[in-house]
């Protein structure tokens, strides 16, 4: 066993037992308690007592979000509570969803305008603990792409256009809904990325997209963003069947 660091008598009924940091095991522990460090009262099943290490956060992923909000993931460990409050500065907060004593998540409430703000948990009987630095940035306004069309098999380099791109929102490029394809920044406002293959031929909508988390990051100027995709061409036949060595004959 191990004995408390300090014990604080706060009625005949009530003593508070303040333990060192490094002797709190991670399970169960029996309480007993002494006068006189010698006579330890019984130890019964009353006394028994869970103990579990103190909330400590490792990461937020992502660490940066738009103005509108999105999810954060929070991972750590001894998140053993069942309530805690998101903070987000002093003004914004928002309910935790608590997935277990490694992870919780934290909705990030939509904003006026982009700033950076402090992260923390907000949890009964630990306080406060601080999970990471949290940036809200301003949506990327897209103004048009290049090569406007391509075969439902893909393969199509597709530069897209936008005022500027973030340092710290990492981005896909999504055709639909559900297509989504890495890009790669070729300037400070030009992204490019390779069509995926779909299933049918059509117009589809070609946004930007938050590369971990999916959520989408772009609003469109107003400029046409669809891209179409049509049938691969099949050669059945061709016209005349032959011609002069020489060449010269139209095909």
């Amino acid at each position: 066993g191990f004995a408390a660091r300090s014990v604080k008598v706060m009625n005949e009924t009530v003593a508070l037992c303040q333990l060192s940091e490094g002797a709190v095991p991670r399970e169960s522990a029996t309480v007993q308690l002494s006068l006189d460090g010698l006579t330890f009262t019984d130890a019964t099943a009353r006394a028994v007592v869970d103990l579990r290490p103190h909330p400590e956060v490792h990461r937020i992923n992502p660490s940066s979000a738009l103005t509108f909000g999105g999810e954060v993931l929070v991972t750590g460990e001894g998140f053993y509570f069942s309530a805690a409050l998101c903070r987000w500065g002093s003004d914004l907060s928002s309910h935790a969803n608590i997935l277990g004593p490694t992870k919780v998540v934290c909705p990030a409430p939509q904003v006026t305008d982009a700033h950076t703000a402090i992260l923390e948990l907000d949890v009964d009987g630990y306080g406060t603990i601080k999970a990471g630095i949290f940036t809200y940035v301003e949506p990327i306004i897209l103004h048009g792409i290049r090569v406007r069309a391509g075969p439902i098999r893909g393969g199509t380099s597709v530069s897209v256009y936008a005022t500027s791109f973030h340092p710290d929102i990492p981005v896909s490029c999504s055709f639909g809904e559900s297509h989504v394809v890495p890009a790669s920044i070729v300037s400070e406002t030009e992204t490019s990325c390779i069509s995926p293959p779909v299933a049918r031929p059509g117009m589809y909508h070609v946004s930007l997209v938050h590369a971990s988390s999916g959520e989408d990051v772009s609003v469109s100027s107003g400029d046409d963003m669809r891209y179409e995709y049509y049938d691969d061409p099949t050669l059945t036949t061709i016209m005349p069947a032959g011609g002069s060595i020489k060449g010269g004959t139209h095909v």
